[in-house]
């Protein structure tokens, strides 16, 4: 499921990177930040997880290295002609609030807190899925886990994807859920 997301990460960095304006595509301020934030339950784990495997496919990339000029550094992907970021964090809702994020990705979301402590799972879900409202459809959230409970974040929220394809059909829901185990996942 890491390699899976890192591929869907690369690729949303890089949908955004290759607009000409993606500022003015998304109808901000010209030096509007946008950021693309991976959390863990530690910032050490979303540096190790989808976030290593996006910034090592990308870096190793000679045609994006033809393209785009992209700074790379173990926690943070940097395009600063456009604003664009990707970042890691822990799961502590303090440090992640206040960027406006094109995607967000919540890596083991079942193993976060399981209080309603702002280092909760679904605190920081409700918290950053708002972080993408700016972005309207453009913003995106990318959860993966394996489940601790069947009650736990990933079922849930797993589950009622599902459930909004078949009531409503693929073509008019914004969300994908999968429960496969890892091995099935993996490209």
């Amino acid at each position: 499921k890491t390699k899976l997301a890192s591929i869907i990460a690369s690729y949303a960095f890089f949908d955004i990177a290759r607009l000409p304006e993606p500022q003015k595509f998304f109808k901000l301020s010209k030096s509007q930040e946008l950021f693309m934030t991976m959390m863990a339950t530690s910032a050490q784990l979303a540096q190790d997880g989808i976030f290593a495997n996006m910034r090592n496919a990308m870096e190793n990339n000679d045609w994006l290295g033809q393209w785009f000029n992209f700074s790379f550094k173990n926690d943070r992907i940097d395009y600063n002609e456009k604003h664009i970021h990707a970042q890691v964090l822990g799961s502590w809702i303090n440090t992640a609030v206040g960027r406006t994020n094109f995607l967000v990705g919540l890596d083991e979301i079942d193993y976060f807190e399981e209080t309603k402590s702002k280092r909760s799972g679904w605190e920081i879900y409700s918290r950053m899925n708002k972080s993408r409202d700016t972005l309207g459809q453009y913003g995106k959230m990318l959860v993966i886990s394996s489940p601790k409970t069947t009650s736990g974040p990933i079922l849930t929220l797993a589950r009622q994807a599902i459930k909004d394809v078949e009531i409503h059909g693929i073509d008019n829901v914004d969300s994908l859920g999968l429960i496969a185990p890892t091995w099935e996942l993996n490209p």
